[in-house]
């Protein structure tokens, strides 16, 4: 009888020896059904809140939307908004009541999530985009709403709230704040954020023998936010028109929308108390719905860039901005 034998330096064949006892010892990949079903089971312990939850399950979110969600849900809470009042990993706005895969595919499980609505018992779906990781499982590489009117990715999401685009349309209704005031409509506006909830920035007129121009920033919820451009100017000063407005992030700290108004006033003394002359101020905002970034107003304004605006007679949006510029 002959034997053969594996004829080799010592360490290869260890080598080669101890990799195939760890193929042996690796586990088969889980079904990302069997994954889904434990991750959601393992989700819905506890009940502390979203950033101790996402912490908890580190491990089974891929490392890039873990980053991108934990820096927009905790970094100086500044991104903490409207936008994000529902469970990322869920897409529940409210206390989840049952979690159901309705379909598991490859890299992918579509979740039904039921939850208590406002009137009632309801549902939503989310697609949970997976990724094989190394240890025979799988992580949450991204989430799709996909009830939104717009199916959304998470991860699209993130980088819109992070990098906002402050488009307008015009106001779609009159917000009941408004009654006793008159509407500047044209000078009103729906944001288009892609956020659940919309805001709208309302530009009216006091009543009064001296009428001065109120700007508002209204969340759907029924939050109202006052930018005091009154106390800026003297209350003798006598409202004319809005000649413009502007919004964006105008100082770079992440918060917004920030307010750019070029108004028209006249003083109603003198030879030329009849005259209009221009009024422009930056207004930037400081808090998000219920979080409070200062101890004062939502908005704030530098006396230093309003004196240097009316200095210089700034009368256009396109100056003002150049002013900005640093």
């Amino acid at each position: 009888t002959t034997t053969e034998k594996f004829e080799g330096p010592p360490m290869k064949k260890l080598s080669i020896l101890l990799f195939l006892l760890t193929l042996l010892q690796m586990p088969a990949f889980a079904s990302p059904k069997d994954w889904g079903e434990s991750f959601l089971e393992r989700y819905r312990r506890g009940d502390e809140d979203i950033l101790a939850r996402l912490t908890r399950h580190r491990s089974d979110i891929d490392g890039n939307l873990y980053s991108e969600l934990f820096k927009v849900l905790s970094d100086d809470v500044k991104y903490e908004d409207y936008r994000i009042n529902f469970d990322v990993i869920t897409g529940s706005p409210s206390n989840v009541t049952s979690l159901r895969i309705l379909k598991a595919e490859e890299n992918s499980i579509l979740v039904e999530t039921g939850y208590e609505g406002a009137r009632g018992p309801a549902t939503t779906r989310v697609k949970l985009l997976l990724k094989e990781d190394s240890n025979g499982g799988f992580k949450v590489a991204d989430v799709v709403y996909t009830d939104w009117s717009t199916p959304t990715n998470l991860s699209a999401l993130l980088r819109k709230i992070q990098n906002p685009d402050y488009s307008t349309e015009p106001l779609d209704l009159t917000p009941d704040f408004v009654t006793g005031r008159r509407l500047i409509k044209d000078q009103s506006f729906l944001f288009s954020e892609g956020g659940l909830y919309p805001l709208r920035f309302v530009s009216s007129v006091s009543n009064g023998n001296t009428p001065h121009l109120e700007l508002y920033a209204h969340e759907g919820n029924g939050g109202l936010e006052q930018v005091k451009l009154t106390e800026t100017v003297p209350s003798s000063w006598k409202f004319q028109d809005v000649q413009a407005l502007a919004f964006g992030d105008f100082n770079q700290d992440g918060f917004g929308p920030d307010v750019l108004c070029v108004a028209t006033y006249i003083t109603g003394a003198g030879p030329t108390g009849a005259q209009p002359f221009p009024v422009t101020r930056v207004f930037y905002r400081t808090r998000y719905k219920g979080i409070k970034q200062s101890k004062g107003d939502p908005y704030s304004t530098d006396p230093k860039q309003n004196k240097l605006f009316d200095k210089n007679g700034i009368n256009t949006i396109s100056e003002a901005l150049r002013l900005l510029k640093p």
